[in-house]
């Protein structure tokens, strides 16, 4: 069996503010409040991994909630920081779901969001780091996106309505082609590296992320692979049985409540670089100390 554990070392840099977490009430619209308050007495309330995770990705959610503004002036220079809150707002509704999904153990599932959560990660990160190349690169990328989405309405034309009686046409006529490029998360986790090192900020961290954890996700988790279709599978000597869910071992540092407590130190460290960026320095102050350690840890 292949085992890959994550190198510690990704975790390095990773919201320096963030050692710990506190035991803040949450606030009374997340989901998995509402859809877990049966079942918290009959299994976080037994699993200390599972209590600790609610504490810190819970800690972290309320953050956001208190440092990321409602609104903001809608201007040209104002876009970077715009897309970026839009982004660390993605990336705590994922973060949200999945301690929903950890908590209920499905830990099966959980890394289809966590990879979206890095992917996210690293746009914020340049965006709030070096925002014009960032928004210069996303409307390319957007205009590549739209394009593809242009064609798919084409082809569905040409190849199933148009011959039909009363075919639907769905393709855009006022689709006007752009200069266009496509997506390349290689290239924005080498950006970010930099990016990161120039501010004394930990630029391995977005190498790593990518080349270990978002690839691992890739293989393991989101495409319809070979590897995937063995977690589904328990091998005997003579049948094969087929799992409704993977088996226990299946939850490993890269897949489990580990996995999503990495994903709430990345949720944070955006979280702090934005407070950083937007000199909030009182901000970033009261973050290092509501997600700093507990006395009693």
């Amino acid at each position: 069996m292949r085992v890959l554990r994550r190198d510690s070392r990704a975790s390095q840099g990773v919201a320096r503010c963030v050692t710990g977490s506190e035991n803040r009430p949450p606030p009374a619209n997340r989901f998995n409040e509402d859809a877990l308050r049966d079942h918290d007495d009959m299994t976080v309330s037994g699993n200390d991994e599972l209590g600790s995770l609610k504490r810190i990705v819970l800690s972290v959610l309320n953050a956001v909630d208190e440092h990321v503004p409602d609104e903001v002036e809608w201007s040209q220079e104002n876009l970077p920081i715009v897309f970026a809150l839009a982004s660390l707002r993605r990336m705590a509704d994922l973060l949200d779901a999945e301690l929903t999904l950890a908590l209920l153990e499905r830990h099966s599932v959980t890394r289809v969001l966590g990879r979206s959560i890095l992917e996210h990660w690293l746009n914020a990160n340049e965006l709030l780091l070096d925002g014009d190349s960032a928004i210069a690169r996303l409307w390319l990328e957007d205009a590549d996106h739209q394009h593809r989405l242009e064609r798919g309405r084409e082809l569905v034309w040409e190849r199933v309505e148009e011959v039909r009686t009363r075919g639907l046409d769905l393709r855009n006529p006022e689709h006007q082609q752009r200069d266009r490029q496509s997506p390349n998360l290689a290239d924005v986790a080498l950006r970010v590296r930099e990016l990161r090192k120039q501010r004394d900020f930990g630029g391995d961290i977005a190498e790593l992320n990518y080349e270990l954890s978002y690839r691992w996700d890739s293989v393991q988790d989101v495409h319809a692979t070979v590897d995937v279709i063995f977690r589904y599978l328990g091998l005997d000597t003579t049948v094969v049985k087929i799992l409704r869910r993977p088996n226990p071992d299946d939850v490993t540092p890269l897949r489990g409540p580990l996995s999503v407590r990495q994903d709430a130190l990345l949720v944070a460290d955006v979280l702090g670089i934005y407070l950083d960026v937007v000199d909030r320095a009182d901000d970033l102050a009261r973050l290092r100390v509501s997600l700093g350690p507990r006395p009693d840890q």
